[in-house]
């Protein structure tokens, strides 16, 4: 039989100072990472709301004149009956 193997040894080892100062940098970087591309996600979704075309950007309002030019319109209009008609089609000569 094979002599049992051996399990992986779990115990920590002593690094020394550089390779933990190295590895607390790189921690730093990793989260500055991570922040900085949370941030540009964030303003990056703000702005798109904001400057895309069909997004309401305030209340509708509806498509109606102005009171004072229907109130121009009424009275221009006091007197006619019926709209205004075409003139006649041109005709051609008869042979």
């Amino acid at each position: 039989m094979p002599p049992a193997a051996r399990p992986p040894d779990t115990t920590p080892r002593r690094s020394s100072p550089v390779v933990a100062a190295a590895r607390r940098r790189a921690d730093r970087a990793k989260l500055l990472v991570v922040v900085a591309a949370a941030i540009l996600f964030t303003a990056g979704l703000g702005l798109a709301r904001r400057s895309y075309a069909s997004h309401p950007k305030h209340r509708a309002q509806p498509l109606a004149a102005p009171p004072r030019f229907e109130s121009i319109v009424q009275q221009n209009s006091v007197g006619v009956v019926a709209p205004a008609q075409a003139p006649q089609s041109a005709q051609t000569s008869t042979s």
